[in-house]
C-alpha cells in the first residue's frame, strides 16, 4: 500500500507540468463553485434589506441558477478530465501489466494518483475562490462582507464532487483493466474505426469537411458533448448578461421613478427624510416619522400663479398592522380557515393627490377607487406583511378606519417598503391638509430664483433630485458593479472552458494528425479538418444555450427586465465563444506540429 501512494505522489510530481490543461481544468472547477455557492451568502447579506424585494429576488434567484450551473459544469469537468487523464496513463498501465504487475497493485497506484490529484486541486481551488472574493471585497470597500465567505458549504459540495472523482475513476479502472486491447482502450471506444475508412459513404465530401465528420460520428460522446457545449455556453449568457441586466432593469426604473422631478420643496425634516430614503441604504424597521404636518397654502398658491408643474405628496413613516381573515376552507367547506398572521411592521406612507404617482409602475392588481378605503402597496410590503393580498385588510396608526389592498406596485423608495394612500383619506384622520412635500416636474429657468426666495421666507428647504439621485446612483453602481465583478471571475473561467475544449478535441485526434502531418499534409488543412469536427460538436449546443438563456434570462431571472438588443449581444458572444474554441484548436494543432 505504501509503495502504490509513494508511487502515485512521485507519478503526480513528474505529471504536473505536463499534464497542466488537465490539473488546471479540476482547479477552476473547483474555483466555480467556491465563488458561486459564496455567492449566494453575499449577495443575500448586501441586497437584503438594502434594496426593494424586487431586486433582492432577481439577485437570489440569479445566485442559485448560476451555483447550480457551476456544479453541474464541475461534474461534466471532472468526468472529462478524469477520462483525458487515463489516456495519457495507457502506457504506463499497459507496462505495467506487461511485466507482470497485479491487478490490485495497478488498481491502488490508479486509484491513489486519482484521489491526490482531486484533493489537491479541491483544496487550491476552495482556497483561491475565497481570495479571489475577498480581493473583489475589499477593492469595492466592503470588505466587512467578507465573513459571509463559508467554507463548510463549498466543502459539503466540493465533497461530493470528489466522491464523483473517485466514481469515475474507479469504473475508468475496471474498464480499462478487462481490456485486452490497451491501444483500443485508449480512444474510448470499443470498436475503434479509422479516419480512413468510410470512403464509399463519404466520397462526396471534401477531405477536410469528411475528416471532420468522420471524427464527429466515431467519437462516441456526441450527446454528452452536445450538454456541455450547452452548458457552458449558457453559463457563459447568464453570468455575463443576468448581473447586468438586473443592474441595468434596477437602474431604469430607479430613474424612472426620481429623474422625472428636478426640485423637492418641504421642511428641513422632510427633505433629509426623502434624502434618507432613497438608493442603496439599509432600512431602519424600528425608525418612525410621525410629524403631522402641511404646506404652506400661500406658498402653493404661488407654484400656480406661475405655471409650475409639480406634484404634492404626504410622507410618514408609521406601524402598519395586517388584519387576517375568516374564510372557507376550499377542501371542506364546513369549516373556516385564516389568512393572515397579524404581522405589524413601520412602513412609509406616501399620501397622494394624482394617482399618476405611481400609476405606471403599478405591475400587479388595479387601482385603488380613491373615494373608498383602498390602498396600493409595493412588493416587499406585501411579501413582508401579507399571505394574501386579495383577502386581507391593514390598519395604519393614526387612521381609523381599515383598508383593503387593491394593487401591488414596483418601489424603490424606502427599500420597497411603501404604502400609496390617498390625502383625502389623510385629511379625514387629521394628518395633514395638504401634503408635507413639493415634487416640481417642470419650471422655467427665470422662475426658479423666486421659488428659492418663497421658500426661504416659509422656512422650507428646497433640494435639486437630479443631484441626490446622480449621489445615490453612485453608491449603487459600487454595489452592482461588485456583484458584476464576482459574476465576471465566473464568465473568464467558462471562457477558459471553450479554449480547452478546443484543446482537448485535438488532442483526441492527435494520433491521426500526426500521421497526416507525416504524410505531408499542410497545417491550415489540418485545422480545417479539426474545425469542422469543432463545428459539429458546438454549434446545435450553441443554438439550443442562445434560446434558453434568452428565455431565462428574460422571463425568470428579473421581472419586467429592461433588454436592449439582448438576442443581438448574445448571438455576438456565441460567436466569440466559437472563435475561442478555434483558437484552442490552433494551439492545439500547433502543439502537436511542435513535437514532431
Amino acid at each position: 500500500m505504501i509503495g502504490q501512494v509513494k508511487y502515485s505522489w512521485i507519478n503526480f510530481r513528474r505529471s504536473f507540468t505536463t499534464s497542466l490543461t488537465q490539473y488546471a481544468n479540476l482547479i477552476l472547477s473547483y474555483i466555480l463553485v467556491g465563488i458561486s455557492i459564496n455567492s449566494i451568502s453575499i449577495t443575500k447579506a448586501i441586497f437584503e434589506g438594502n434594496v426593494s424585494y424586487r431586486i433582492q429576488q432577481s439577485y437570489l434567484i440569479f445566485s442559485i441558477v448560476s451555483t447550480i450551473l457551476s456544479l453541474f459544469l464541475a461534474i461534466i469537468v471532472t468526468r472529462k478530465t478524469v477520462r483525458q487523464i487515463f489516456n495519457h496513463q495507457i502506457k504506463d498501465i499497459a507496462l505495467m501489466k506487461n511485466v507482470g504487475s497485479k491487478t490490485k497493485w495497478i488498481y491502488s497506484y490508479i486509484l491513489f494518483y486519482h484521489i491526490l490529484v482531486g484533493v489537491i486541486s479541491f483544496v487550491i481551488g476552495l482556497f483561491l475562490s475565497a481570495i479571489i472574493l475577498l480581493i473583489i471585497l475589499y477593492i469595492f470597500k466592503m470588505g466587512s462582507y467578507g465573513n459571509q465567505i463559508k467554507f463548510l458549504p463549498a466543502f459539503l459540495i466540493c465533497g461530493s464532487i470528489i466522491l464523483l472523482h473517485y466514481l469515475v475513476t474507479h469504473n475508468e479502472i475496471l474498464r480499462i483493466l478487462n481490456e485486452n486491447n490497451l491501444e483500443i482502450s485508449s480512444k474510448g471506444l470499443k470498436n475503434y474505426k479509422s479516419i480512413f475508412e468510410f470512403d464509399e459513404l463519404f466520397k462526396k465530401i471534401k477531405p477536410a469537411r469528411k475528416f471532420g465528420l468522420k471524427a464527429f460520428l466515431r467519437s462516441g460522446e456526441i450527446r454528452s458533448t452536445f450538454f456541455f457545449i450547452f452548458l457552458i455556453s449558457t453559463a457563459s449568457i447568464i453570468f455575463l448578461f443576468s448581473t447586468i441586466n438586473i443592474g441595468n432593469t434596477f437602474m431604469y426604473s430607479y430613474t424612472e421613478q426620481f429623474g422625472k422631478y428636478e426640485y423637492l420643496i418641504g421642511k428641513e425634516n422632510v427633505v433629509n427624510f426623502f434624502e434618507n430614503n432613497i438608493g442603496y441604504s439599509e432600512y431602519n424597521y424600528s425608525d418612525l416619522f410621525t410629524e403631522k404636518s402641511s404646506l404652506n397654502s400661500d406658498f402653493i398658491n404661488n407654484l400656480k400663479e406661475n405655471n409650475v408643474v409639480y406634484d404634492i405628496i404626504f410622507l410618514n413613516k408609521r406601524k402598519v398592522s395586517e388584519i387576517n381573515v375568516t374564510i372557507p376552507d376550499t377542501v371542506n367547506l364546513e369549516q373556516y380557515k385564516t389568512v393572515g398572521k397579524e404581522r405589524s411592521l413601520n412602513i412609509t406612507i406616501i399620501g397622494y393627490i394624482n394617482e399618476t404617482i405611481f400609476l405606471d409602475r403599478l405591475i400587479e392588481g388595479v387601482k385603488p377607487n380613491m373615494e373608498k378605503n383602498e390602498i396600493v402597496i409595493s412588493q416587499s410590503v406585501n411579501k413582508m406583511l401579507l399571505d394574501d393580498y386579495t383577502l386581507e385588510f391593514l390598519q395604519i396608526r393614526g387612521l381609523k378606519e381599515r383598508y383593503r389592498v387593491t394593487g401591488i406596485v414596483n418601489e424603490n423608495f424606502a427599500n420597497g417598503y411603501t404604502i400609496y394612500i390617498p390625502m383625502r383619506k389623510l385629511r379625514e384622520n387629521l394628518l395633514t391638509s395638504n401634503g408635507n412635500c413639493i415634487l416640481i416636474k417642470s419650471v422655467k429657468s427665470d422662475i426658479i430664483s423666486k421659488i428659492y426666495t418663497n421658500a426661504d421666507e416659509s422656512n422650507y428647504r428646497v433640494a435639486e433630485i437630479k443631484k441626490i439621485v446622480e449621489k445615490k446612483k453612485k453608491e449603487l453602481w459600487n454595489v452592482i458593479n461588485l456583484v458584476n465583478s464576482i459574476y465576471g471571475v465566473l464568465f473568464v473561467i467558462t471562457l477558459t472552458r471553450f479554449l480547452a475544449f478546443g484543446i482537448l478535441l485535438v488532442n483526441e485526434n492527435s494520433d491521426d494528425i500526426k500521421l497526416m502531418y507525416k504524410i505531408g499534409i499542410k497545417k491550415k488543412i489540418l485545422r480545417n479538418c479539426m474545425l469542422n469536427d469543432m463545428s459539429l460538436n458546438t454549434i446545435p449546443g450553441f443554438v439550443l444555450s442562445f434560446l434558453f438563456g434568452l428565455v431565462i434570462i428574460k422571463y425568470f431571472i428579473v421581472e419586467n427586465t429592461v433588454t436592449k438588443l439582448l438576442g443581438i449581444k448574445i448571438t455576438l458572444l456565441c460567436l466569440s465563444n466559437f472563435l475561442i474554441t478555434f483558437l484552442g484548436i490552433i494551439i492545439g494543432v500547433n502543439e502537436i506540429i511542435k513535437k514532431q
